[in-house]
């Protein structure tokens, strides 16, 4: 999460937009659906873990399962949040680009990067 909210500002800073009330709050949204792929990933790299698997093929196992729920979700959001990309009030114009690119930058640091983060991280037996 701390990685999508610092590319945040850097992306918007590349398209020239910056930030207002309604981006700012949108920043809780993007907070929870990242949360919500870091959980699940977490959760089913655990319960491979415990199943006996060594960690490279914990996190093959747990992409496969829920990779494509998140996919999924990710997608819908960002399908949904694209259609506000359209409108001519700008704040809103603003808000749907945003909020895109932020689930975007969740959904490709959770696939790519938390795997990593994870078995770099995790408790080792000894």
């Amino acid at each position: 999460m701390a990685l999508v909210l610092g590319f945040s500002p850097g992306t918007l800073l590349l398209l020239n937009m910056s930030y207002n009330p309604l981006t700012i709050a949108l920043s809780c949204l993007v907070l929870g659906i990242g949360t919500e792929f870091t959980i699940l990933i977490m959760e089913r790299f655990r319960e491979e873990e415990a199943k006996g698997l060594n960690a490279k093929e914990a996190i093959k196992v747990s992409l496969s399962k829920v990779g494509q729920a998140i996919t999924a979700s990710g997608l819908t959001v960002i399908l949904g949040f694209s259609t506000l990309m359209f409108v001519s009030f700008p704040v809103l114009k603003d808000f749907g680009v945003t909020t895109v690119l932020d689930t975007l930058l969740s959904l490709i640091c959770a696939l790519t990067i938390l795997p990593g983060l994870i078995t770099l991280f995790r408790k080792r037996s000894k």
